[in-house]
């Protein structure tokens, strides 16, 4: 059994309505089921969030801790548990970020998916390795994702569930082989989503910082949808077909 999940990352300072489209595209037109969705926070953006028939998963202190929201279909998904993780502490320069956590019920299979979205510090990319001109950004990277996936490993053992997604603005591009080896090597366990032959355009330019790391999951298929004025990022769109559940002590803690 599949079901199609859209991640996009957004841009704070554009309109409402330019948000409302795009959310009408993915759930309609898209026949997305879940979405995971940054830069969200602004009140006229926040407020168009709603669809019929859909839940949002957002908290509702304005600020960093609402950048990020999932949205699902209440038709295919029941809502287990939420929950909002500070997993970049920030000290002024760089901005705190909260991890929205939302534990959901595949009504059709009765499965349980732990599903989070973030928005990771920006400026840490550098050609060969992490940005040695943004050295307390990069470690802020690393540390956040280590502590996200901390959380979703709990969350995993605690609901007996049968997958992650974790969908973020990484700010790092796939396409650079150092940054494959570095989710190789520091999240033991999970899948990138991108795989196999990348397309020329990216999620941001040509770069692909939107990304999900997976457990439990398999791509189908998956695709860059149109560009749309809601964001200077792209969305994708893909197909997700549940594994085996993996055994729980594969997971570091």
């Amino acid at each position: 059994m599949s079901f199609v999940h859209t991640h996009a990352s957004g841009r704070f300072d554009r309109s409402a309505d330019s948000l409302e489209k795009a959310l009408d595209n993915y759930v309609h037109h898209e026949q997305s089921s879940l979405l995971t969705l940054t830069e969200v926070s602004e009140s006229p953006r926040a407020h168009t969030l709603p669809e019929q028939g859909w839940a949002v998963v957002q908290s509702e202190q304005r600020g960093r801790k609402a950048d990020c929201a999932i949205m699902f279909d209440t038709a295919i998904w029941e809502l287990l548990k939420k929950d909002f993780v500070l997993v970049v502490q920030g000290n002024g320069k760089i901005l705190p970020v909260w991890a929205v956590f939302a534990i959901l019920k595949h009504k059709p299979t009765g499965k349980v998916v732990v599903t989070s979205v973030a928005h990771m510090p920006r400026s840490v990319e550098g050609s060969t390795g992490f940005s040695a001109k943004e050295p307390a950004r990069a470690k802020a990277s690393v540390t956040g994702s280590q502590n996200w996936r901390r959380q979703a490993n709990s969350f995993y053992r605690d609901y007996n569930a049968d997958a992650i997604l974790l969908a973020a603005d990484w700010n790092l591009n796939i396409k650079k082989p150092w940054v494959r080896r570095y989710f190789d090597k520091t999240a033991p366990g999970y899948d990138v989503n991108w795989t196999g032959r990348l397309p020329k355009r990216g999620t941001l330019g040509r770069r692909i910082i939107d990304l999900a790391l997976l457990r439990g999951l398999k791509v189908l298929s998956r695709r860059l949808l149109a560009h749309n004025s809601s964001s200077d990022h792209t969305a994708y769109r893909e197909v997700l077909e549940f594994r085996g559940r993996q055994p729980k002590q594969s997971l570091l803690q």
